[in-house]
């Protein structure tokens, strides 16, 4: 009788034990999920992902890719017509993102080139813009050597209003026209490294030029 009573808790025992071994630990499964979390956050900004940006993938030929509201594609580029944050990669050999929001933009440089033909390759009216360069990441951008008519822009990157370039990714500017930057009220540079080569300025703020931090290097 004694022997069975053993048999009887032994087979209990590791039954219990293999049910426990098998339940699944809350604390490994919240470390998978940040694991997954982090690996998909790891291309965009944590900014970018709290703000729901849209994201944008540009390709040539009307083609870009587009995740999230307020961007279109078109065959001279990308456009975005809506407030809110937008993350750019990808490459266009011939086009511009033409923006046009009265309330502003965040625009994160996720690894963006982006050159156009026929004037600018980033042209923002409407309210301040905020450029992002996120970090890690290189980017370039080109303007054409000649403007197409009609054109109104003069630098290879354009704002109408306050532009501020933040992050610390890096950015080559190609101002094959006139200007690299040029902005109708200020330009503020806060982050990042800008390498800017131009024919005529490299940064151009109507009412100012404002230097709080980052690396700028002027010519080729």
């Amino acid at each position: 009788m004694g022997r069975i009573f053993i048999l009887i808790v032994t087979v209990l025992a590791v039954i219990l034990m293999s049910w426990f071994c098998n339940e699944e630990d809350p604390d490994k499964e919240n470390a998978q999920s940040s694991n997954i979390v982090a690996s998909e956050s790891r291309k965009y900004s944590v900014s970018a992902l709290q703000n729901s940006a849209t994201v944008i993938n540009l390709k040539d030929d009307g083609k870009s890719e587009i995740c999230g509201s307020g961007a279109t594609a078109a065959l001279s580029g990308v456009s975005i017509d809506g407030a809110g944050t937008y993350v750019l990669s990808g490459k266009l050999s011939d086009g511009q993102v033409y923006v046009n929001a009265e309330d502003g933009v965040k625009l994160i440089l996720d690894g963006a080139d982006i050159n156009s033909s026929t004037g600018a390759a980033i042209v923002a009216t409407g309210g301040e813009t905020h450029l992002v360069l996120q970090d890690g990441t290189e980017n370039h951008l080109s303007d054409a050597k000649i403007y197409a008519n009609g054109e109104f822009t003069d630098g290879c990157i354009y704002a109408e209003k306050t532009l501020v370039i933040e992050g610390k990714g890096k950015l080559k500017i190609d101002g094959n026209f006139a200007d690299g930057i040029s902005c109708g009220e200020r330009l503020v540079i806060e982050g990042g490294e800008l390498r800017v080569d131009a024919v005529r300025n490299a940064l151009h703020g109507k009412s100012a030029v404002l230097l709080r931090g980052g690396n700028v290097y002027l010519g080729a």
